[in-house]
């Protein structure tokens, strides 16, 4: 940055290297400085002290560094390749650099601010502040430092910046302006002057030369101080040269010859034979060096061809500069001690040394004389280096007279070989000097210069060379001419031999040139079919500039050759462009275009070209073109052609000249020759030609007189208003006539035409600019006021009317007063302009407000989130519900707040509208009286605001206007739209906080169940879910808590809650305040006795009290459907829970199997104890299941915590082994109860006295279960003992009483078995005494037997004529009663068999049993259905399940089948079928009735058709209600009722499903470019199209449907909305795929610009395009956007026409393109449109060139012109060079054909030129091949 500023500081140096004494003089005084500084400091203070300090100070430092020193280090870090932070440290170690800095920055400062880089002493801790790692104290190393280089030498980098202006401090924002930078290096061999000398040539010379602005300096003065410069620099570079070409004689290091001071301390030395020696050595060291000094200045110099005179006097000085070394150092005090030492002691080296030093004097004595002479040639050589030939020959004679000089006068240099040398030099540099002048110091070749300059440049050089040798000639004549002169004996062909061949070569340069300049009129030329001439002639001239040498090298005897040929080859030319005329010329038909192509052929300037003959033919076809021209004029002149952009009569007159000038240009064209019109063939065309003119003339004469008399009528139609309305759209127009832009545009063409332009045509003319102005003003008027009203919005239009009527009352006038001609036109715009600034500034400020006050706002509130939701762990319902609540009373108070500011607005918009109106300020919120207005002493007075109603009395004392009731009206209007939106807004709040809730209840998609397996190995989900809940158990479902049911309870409530947030927002226009019940007055009162109370103010009423929104958000249908939709919420995830549930149903067995059944059925098997064992393992391994259950599981919004049901279960599965263990317990307690019992009952019965034969009979009974049961108590009792072992295993809980009695079980048996054998012997003993008992006792049971049977036949449950109900009581009471005869008939029948006797029948008995049997069987079902019947009818109607009283009815007909045939004819049993019968018919009415499809209109249907009344309303309706109505004769009508319900259910649900689809279905938008959601997305818009289809067939069926009469209405209403949907979505999507298509096209790039029209167009449907849009964003939903109202309907169409108007405008343009280009219909238009869209970049073709041309992969351009095409290359990567360089500028089909143009001629060319190659005897295959491009090839 810095270095771009270095043109604009002056060259000057900087005093950078003091004298090593000075400064070491410096240096000792400061460390003696420092050293007492130090001495003293040390008596005072510590080292840390003094550390600390410099710490401290270089703190200091560090914070005072600024912007300006980071600017300074940033480019020291960038240059020295070091970080900042490095660079800053070292500028922070001294606080002279900080001030050196500050010098610098300051106002008046220091120019320059240095910096060296390079090794010095660190310093010290004490210094600096700071120590460097690695370095120790003392030592050195390479650092940065600032410095004024007053006391320190630059040994390494120099890094300066400079500044020339120091009347302002430097800034931050003006340093880099203000500064610049440079570097000086003096680390090199030659050190600081090495450095100067590269900055000056390299840095400032060049910049100064690059400079062409140098302010008031004149170019001479600027070259002459260039050249100083130069010349300064080209002395330091000769001095540089010089002190490092100086020769140092060995310096003597054994002898000291610093003490040889006199003559005595010679003679000393010299009798020291050693040091002799050594002194000898050294001479001889000397004389060696001499010599080869001496030897390398006598050998013979190797110089350039182009070596000037200027070298040879830096060879003398080089020259000059050694021997003078050398002679110094023999002068010095070294050389002459030595030589001394050797004289005296008379050394024999001595004559060497004598000799050498004579050589080396006389060598020196010559160099400085040459030196001296070549010094006066050096101002006569420098203008052959500085000036360029034509100056240069003004210096000439200067020079060979100072040759001459230098030959007569120099004793050593003029001899005839350093002379001719020098001659040789001076040619050689004019030679040099005057290429460099034909090619502009080798910039350009002489092919790429213009012909006029490089003929001048040319003939410069030859005149140059011809001054040179005739300035030579006249010295050498003189020098003849003059006696005692030295002649010019030179050889002029050594000196101009070289000149001469240049010049002849130039010679042939020019003749070339002249013939390149001929002939190249030739590829400008435009005459058809020249081009292969023009070509050929290009191939020539080509091949020609493509040799490789260069033409001006003399030496390149190729050229010669070459040259020849070249003139053969355009002798041939020649003769084929002669031919080629002759030929043209013999097709052309028209003398006119004749004419222009005889100029063509002259302007090719080609003099071999016979021109005079051609014109004599063209005049006589001019003679036949007059006859045709006549006929023509004859056959149009009534009704001419005529331009299109011409006037009527201006054209007729136009088309009379155009046919003059077909006549007088060729005849003008011929009198410059006038050869041509002698003759008398001539004469006759000339007559022809007078007569035509004529004519011609005169037609022009007599319209020109018609358009006169016409015209002066025209100021007439100025005299109307400015302004004319629409009779039917009332609409304003320009009442302008169009016919007075034709008068002015006929007089401006008769003006152009020359001729005469009547006075009141001029005056319109005159007076155009002003019509012009005026009419395009009031146009522009008229627009804006369009403009400026559709601007305004709708709800503002009869706010702003007053205003309105403004501007139409300025334009008023327009429409009657003024005129075209009126003089207050310009006040009369003057009025419409304010008028529509006032509206204007009027629709700003009030539409400001509305975004910044109301719209903001009211956004703000429709994106308040009305909830608050889990967002790490899930909530408990409790959590949830008092959270929600909080949430939403905080969003209340904010949500109201805001809605009050928003009040305020529309407040403040209506007092707007009011003020602008000149009336006074309403609201609708009126300020109340004066009453009302509390004041307090701590805060200002409070206006209590009212309901806005107007009082009486005010509506009694004024009388409202009608436009003032108007505005009051529209304000009333706008506050109630605004009202509107802000309800909208909460209801946007609401529903989307509403959906957020949905959509986290809703968050999968598709809910995946977990498995145990799952869910342990599963990372947490990326959402948290909602709800917590536990599984347990809850025999007999494994459920979670809180419940489905239960959480959507809860999810209801706190969408209720939601809801209410709206009650706590007030709506408008309400009193928020009340007074306080004691008035103001009272509490002041009350305060200065109590001085304890506080002010009070007006208390806020809460809006819950108020009207609010509540009802409004609530009853929407949105708000409903979102509703709806979370009070199902939980059906979502019903599946999901079940199914996760589902999972344990493994161990449902657990609790859902009856364990009394299951063991029940497992002991019904008769389990041995090894299977009970394997029973109750089975159960211990579920409990290793369980404990592999995972702790909670995650489904949907809700997350299961499973430890409750591994509880539950693990308590069940120990239910199941105790149940188990104690049914082992039971049966093997029964077991051995069994047994316990057994001896106990038989030790009682065995130990019962014997009395009667009762007894007997059970002693012996007893004796023989023993005996049967004596094995198997004696098998049991072992496994007994090892079950009751097992359940002590399992931890079955078993009484101490039973484990002794299982201990003391065996014993109690074997006490049995031996009071068995006791009894035995007893009964043995007793036996006879009993018989006789039994046989007594038989006969007396006989006698009771009989009595029985008789009053069974007479009185029992058969007998004839009973009721069913009275058999039904007999029937018991005979049941007892037989039931004691039989048991007595069981003891005494095994009495008799006991003692052997026969035993007695009783048939009777047996017959009675049979027939109880029965009876029990037919009274008992009897009285089951005479009960159930009965309780029927008891049943609420709402309670009745009828598919439960037909399985029991079902069950009653089963069992009254299977009763015996003989009870079907009793009476009990057919009154039983027919009341079971009658049942079952009205049953299946019955569940007809009771659907949920019945509404009131079929109950009254049903009612009308029985006529009974059914109290459905009544609390104890029931079925008996049901029954009382004749159901069975009406079933038919009856059915058919139900059916239709059931019917119309479907429909309804049908409908409602179609509704709520629609309800829910939105338009899905997607990105455009980087402007927004702009289109619909293709695949969504598709998929509704089909569901709107689908609907359609499903309303379509619903409407022809003969059920559909409650709903026909709706169907029908939603058919039309589907069907006018689905054609504007079909529309919709048509629009947008022409806007997306034709967007790329109009909206930026280069197409719109040049069809300007069409992109205005697209412009508007652009707009329109957005308005949908947005409108479309603001409703998304799918039927309300497009049929809400008829917006989409209207404007589709519409827009679709204008996107095809557009599409065909762009399509004739690209016809058009294509039609300039025809390769363009190679590409589809998408591509086309991509190519001219970029056409501004000509690099951006690229991509399509494969596509335009065959095989052109790439074109090559410029590096630096950026549209220049220099070659094409191929996809093989093979080039083809253009001869001429195309430049793609323009349209980008005129630069491609043009591109195509010149790849065909560049082709071409290579093909001749390889034919050519061919040809060649000398032809080569390979290395063609190698070189011609396959197309060639």
């Amino acid at each position: 940055m810095a270095q771009d500023n270095q043109d604009k500081v002056s060259l000057h140096l900087i005093n950078l290297t003091p004298s090593a004494s000075g400064r070491k003089g410096s240096e000792s005084v400061g460390r003696r400085r420092r050293s007492v500084v130090v001495g003293l400091q040390a008596t005072t203070e510590s080292i840390k002290e003094k550390q600390a300090r410099a710490r401290q100070a270089r703190d200091i430092r560090k914070m005072n560094i600024k912007p300006q020193h980071k600017y300074i280090m940033q480019i020291l870090s960038k240059h020295l390749d070091l970080d900042l932070q490095t660079v800053e440290e070292f500028i922070l170690d001294t606080p002279e650099q900080i001030e050196l800095f500050g010098m610098f920055f300051a106002e008046n400062g220091s120019k320059s601010l240095k910096f060296y880089y390079q090794e010095s002493e660190v310093l010290p801790l004490e210094d600096c502040g700071r120590t460097v790692p690695g370095v120790t104290k003392g030592s050195k190393m390479t650092r940065l430092f600032a410095t004024n280089g007053h006391y320190q030498g630059c040994t390494g980098l120099c890094l300066y910046f400079l500044r020339t202006n120091t009347d302002t401090a430097l800034t931050i924002k003006d340093i880099h302006e203000e500064v610049a930078f440079g570097v000086l290096d003096a680390s090199g061999p030659g050190g600081l002057f090495s450095g100067i000398q590269s900055s000056l040539g390299t840095v400032y010379q060049p910049a100064m030369s690059a400079v062409e602005d140098w302010g008031g300096v004149q170019n001479t003065n600027k070259e002459a101080f260039i050249e100083k410069v130069g010349g300064f620099v080209n002395f330091m570079s000769s001095a540089k040269n010089s002190v490092e070409g100086a020769v140092h004689l060995a310096k003597c290091e054994e002898v000291d010859l610093a003490d040889m001071r006199t003559y005595k301390d010679c003679v000393e030395t010299a009798a020291n034979p050693e040091t002799v020696s050594k002194l000898e050595d050294l001479v001889s060291v000397w004389c060696k060096q001499i010599e080869q000094v001496l030897a390398e200045s006598d050998q013979m110099r190797k110089e350039a061809d182009d070596t000037g005179p200027l070298a040879e006097l830096e060879h003398w000085r080089q020259l000059t500069a050694k021997f003078n070394s050398i002679v110094e150092q023999v002068k010095g005090h070294d050389c002459r001690m030595v030589i001394n030492v050797m004289n005296i002691a008379r050394s024999k080296s001595l004559k060497e040394w004598k000799e050498l030093d004579m050589k080396i004097t006389d060598n020196a004595n010559e160099a400085k004389d040459n030196v001296k002479f070549l010094y006066t040639l050096e101002k006569f050589c420098e203008p052959l280096y500085r000036h360029n030939p034509i100056a240069m020959t003004e210096s000439i004679p200067g020079l060979i007279n100072a040759i001459r000089m230098i030959h007569s006068i120099s004793r050593y240099y003029n001899t005839s070989e350093r002379m001719t040398s020098l001659f040789i030099k001076v040619t050689n540099q004019m030679v040099t000097a005057c290429k460099k002048f034909i090619t502009d110091d080798g910039m350009t070749r002489i092919w790429e210069q213009s012909r006029s300059v490089l003929i001048t440049r040319l003939n410069a050089c030859i005149d140059l060379y011809h001054e040179y040798q005739d300035g030579f000639h006249r010295t050498k004549k003189k020098i003849e001419q003059t006696p005692g002169d030295k002649p010019f004996e030179f050889s002029e062909m050594y000196i101009f031999g070289k000149f001469e061949a240049f010049c002849m070569r130039v010679d042939k340069i020019v003749s070339l040139v002249n013939t390149v300049e001929s002939f190249s009129h030739l590829t400008d030329s435009k005459i058809e079919g020249i081009e292969p001439m023009a070509q050929k002639y290009t191939t020539i001239y080509s091949s020609f500039k493509k040799k490789p040498y260069d033409i001006l090298d003399h030496r390149k005897i190729d050229f010669d050759a070459d040259f020849v040929e070249f003139k053969r080859q355009i002798s041939d030319l020649e003769v084929q462009l002669q031919n080629f005329m002759d030929i043209k010329f013999e097709r052309m038909n028209s003398s006119l275009q004749a004419l222009k192509l005889i100029s063509r052929f002259e302007n090719l300037q080609i003099p071999s070209l016979n021109i005079d003959d051609q014109l004599n033919r063209i005049f006589q076809q001019f003679g036949r073109e007059i006859e045709a021209l006549s006929n023509t004029y004859n056959s149009c002149k009534e009704n001419p052609p005529i331009p299109r952009d011409m006037p009527p009569i201006a054209g007729k007159i136009s088309w009379a000249r155009q046919l003059s000038r077909r006549v007088i240009e060729p005849m003008d064209t011929f009198r410059m020759n006038p050869n041509v019109l002698k003759g008398n063939e001539a004469r006759k065309v000339i007559r022809m030609y007078n007569i035509t003119a004529s004519v011609l003339l005169e037609y022009e004469m007599i319209y020109h007189g018609v358009w006169v008399k016409a015209v002066k009528m025209a100021k007439e139609r100025l005299k109307v208003p400015l302004l004319v309305r629409h009779p039917e759209t009332r609409e304003l127009f320009v009442n302008f006539d169009p016919a007075i832009y034709q008068i002015i545009r006929e007089s401006d063409c008769m003006r152009n035409l020359g001729l005469e332009v009547p006075e009141q045509a001029a005056n319109l003319v005159y007076l155009q600019d002003s019509l012009k102005k005026n009419h395009n003003t009031i146009k522009l008027l008229l627009e804006e006021n369009k403009k400026i009203r559709r601007k305004i919005p709708s709800m503002f239009v009869p706010l702003v009317s007053a205003n309105i009527e403004k501007v139409d009352a300025a334009l008023r006038p327009g429409l009657t007063m003024l005129t075209w001609i009126s003089l207050s036109v310009d006040s009369y715009f003057d009025d419409i302009c304010t008028a529509l600034k006032e509206l204007d500034l009027l629709n700003k400020q009030v539409t400001d407000l509305k975004i910044t006050h109301i719209d903001n706002v009211l956004k703000d509130i429709s994106e308040t989130m009305l909830c608050d939701l889990p967002e790490k762990v899930p909530w408990s319902l409790g959590e949830f519900e008092s959270k929600t609540k909080k949430h939403c009373e905080e969003c209340a108070v904010e949500v109201d707040n805001k809605s009050a500011k928003i009040e305020e607005a529309v407040q403040e918009l209506i007092n707007i509208f009011m003020c602008k109106a000149n009336l006074s300020k309403v609201s609708s919120v009126k300020q109340s009286k004066k009453s009302d207005i509390v004041k307090g002493k701590d805060y200002l007075a409070i206006t209590v605001p009212t309901i806005s109603e107007e009082p009486e009395e005010d509506i009694a004392a004024s009388i409202i206007n009608e436009k003032e009731q108007l505005l009051r009206e529209a304000c009333d209007g706008m506050f109630n739209h605004f009202n509107h939106r802000l309800l909208e807004a909460i209801l946007r709040a609401t529903r989307l906080s509403l959906d957020l809730i949905r959509k986290r209840v809703f968050f999968q998609s598709k809910i995946n169940v977990p498995s145990f397996e799952s869910a342990a190995n599963a990372s947490k989900p990326l959402e948290i879910a909602f709800f917590k809940a536990d599984i347990i158990l809850a025999i007999p479902n494994v459920v979670m808590q809180p419940s489905l049911d239960d959480i959507q309870q809860s999810l209801n409530r706190a969408t209720q809650m939601l809801l209410e947030t709206s009650r706590g927002i007030a709506q408008w226009g309400q009193t928020r305040y009340r007074q306080p019940c004691q008035r103001f007055e009272e509490f002041q009162d009350t305060r200065k006795h109590h001085p304890q109370l506080q002010d009070y103010g007006p208390i806020r009423i809460p809006p819950q009290q108020l009207n609010n929104y509540c009802k409004s958000i609530s009853g929407h249908k949105d708000i409903t459907k979102i509703v709806m939709m979370l009070n199902s919420a939980c059906n979502s995830v019903r599946d999901a829970i079940a199914a996760s549930l589902n999972q344990f149903s493994k161990f449902r067995f657990l609790w859902e199997e009856d364990r009394d059944q299951t063991v029940q059925d497992f002991i019904a098997t008769e389990p041995i104890l090894s299977e009970f064992r394997s029973e109750i393992q089975r159960y211990e391994s579920v409990q290793e299941e369980v404990d592999e259950i995972p702790p909670d599981l995650h489904v949907g919004a809700i997350e299961l915590y499973t430890e409750p049901l591994k509880l539950a279960l693990t308590v069940e599965r120990k239910a199941w082994e105790m149940m188990f263990g104690k049914q082992l317990n039971v049966r093997y307690k029964e077991k051995m109860q069994e047994i316990c019992d057994f001896c106990e009952n038989y030790m009682h019965k065995l130990g019962r006295p014997i009395k009667d034969l009762e007894d007997v009979r059970q002693a012996m009974a007893a004796l023989e279960d023993i005996r049967q049961n004596q094995i198997g108590i004696d098998m049991t009792l072992g496994p007994v003992e090892e079950a009751y072992n097992m359940l002590q295993k399992f931890q079955v809980k078993i009484t101490k009483e039973e484990m002794d009695h299982v201990d003391s079980l065996r014993y109690s048996f074997q006490k049995l078995m031996a009071s068995a054998g006791t009894v035995q012997d007893h009964l043995v003993n007793i036996q006879p005494e009993f018989k006789s008992e039994l046989l007594s006792a038989v006969e007396v049971y006989h006698t009771d037997m009989a009595h029985y049977v008789d009053d069974y036949d007479s009185i029992g449950p058969m007998a004839e004529g009973i009721a069913p109900q009275e058999a039904s009581d007999r029937l018991n009471a005979f049941q007892n009663k037989f039931d004691d005869l039989w048991r007595q008939f069981n003891t005494y029948s095994g009495g008799e068999q006991l003692f052997g006797l026969p035993v007695t029948d009783y048939p009777q008995l047996v017959k009675i049993k049979k027939e109880l049997n029965l009876l029990q069987k037919l009274y008992g079902l009897y009285n089951s259905v005479m009960f159930s019947i009965n309780g029927y009818c008891d049943i609420l109607w709402t309670e009745v399940d009828i598919e439960k009283i037909n399985g029991e009815l079902m069950d009653f007909q089963n069992r009254c089948r299977k009763l015996p045939k003989g009870l079907k004819d009793w009476r009990a049993f057919l009154d039983l079928k027919k009341k079971i019968d009658d049942f079952n018919e009205t049953c299946p009415l019955l569940e007809l009735m009771s659907q949920k499809a019945m509404k009131d209109r079929h109950w009254e249907r049903i009612a009308k058709t029985t006529t009974h009344t059914f109290d459905l309303e009544s609390e104890n309706f029931s079925l008996r209600n049901i029954m009382e109505a004749p159901l069975l004769e009406f079933k038919e009508d009856i059915e058919d009722i139900c059916i239709s319900a059931v019917k119309e259910k479907d429909i309804e649900a049908k409908l409602k499903q179609v509704i709520y689809d629609w309800s829910g279905q939105n338009l899905s938008f997607s990105e455009f470019k980087s402007r927004g959601e702009l289109l619909l997305k293709g695949g969504e818009t598709g998929e509704v199209v089909a569901l709107m289809e689908d609907s359609l067939m499903v309303l379509s069926s619903l409407l022809s449907n003969r059920y559909n009469a409650p709903f026909k209405k709706s169907i029908q209403e939603w058919v039309q909305k589907l069907s006018n949907t689905t054609d504007i979505i079909e529309n919709w999507m048509i629009v947008q795929n022409l806007w997306v298509y034709l967007e790329a096209v109009f909206v930026g790039g280069d197409i719109a610009k040049q069809l300007p029209q069409e992109a205005k167009r697209f412009q508007n449907i652009d707009k329109s395009w957005v308005k949908i849009m947005t409108r479309a964003h603001e409703t998304t939903n799918v039927v309300q956007c497009c049929v809400g109202d008829e917006t989409l309907g209207q404007l589709l169409p519409h827009l679709l026409e204008q996107l095809e108007v557009c599409q065909k405008s762009l399509t004739g343009y690209l016809e058009s393109k294509r039609l300039v280009f025809p390769r363009f219909f190679f590409i589809s238009d998408p591509a086309l449109l991509e190519i001219l869209g970029q056409a501004s970049d000509s690099h951006t073709i690229q991509a399509h060139l494969l596509g335009v041309f065959e095989n052109v992969n790439e074109v090559e351009f410029h590096e630096k012109n950026y549209d220049k095409i220099l070659s094409v290359l191929s996809r093989e990567a093979e080039k083809i060079y253009f001869e001429e360089s195309v430049i793609a500028k323009g349209n980008v089909e005129v630069w491609l054909g043009e591109l195509l143009m010149m790849q065909q001629k560049s082709l071409h060319g290579i093909i001749r030129e390889a034919s050519r190659v061919i040809n060649e005897p000398g032809f080569d295959l390979l290395k063609f091949l190698n070189v011609y491009i396959a197309q060639v090839r």
